[in-house]
């Protein structure tokens, strides 16, 4: 559901959980190898309410993890 662009606004604590795992995952891998991280895309949606709070979550997920 997550991954697939725009989960239902209900969802949106368990999704950003998705992607703070996902993330946070990969930030790991990259620390131990010694390279930045960085996310070029990470899909696209539609102008809705959800499509916003989806870009949102992994936005905020980036920033905390220093993602570029």
């Amino acid at each position: 559901m997550c991954p697939n662009g725009e989960p239902p606004l209900e969802r949106a604590d368990e999704c950003k959980a998705w992607h703070e795992k996902r993330v946070s995952t990969r930030s790991d891998d990259a620390k131990r190898y010694g390279i930045p991280l960085i996310i070029t895309e990470f899909g696209a949606c539609l102008g809705s309410e959800s499509c916003l709070m989806e870009i949102n979550a992994v936005a905020d997920v980036c920033d905390t993890h220093l993602v570029g």
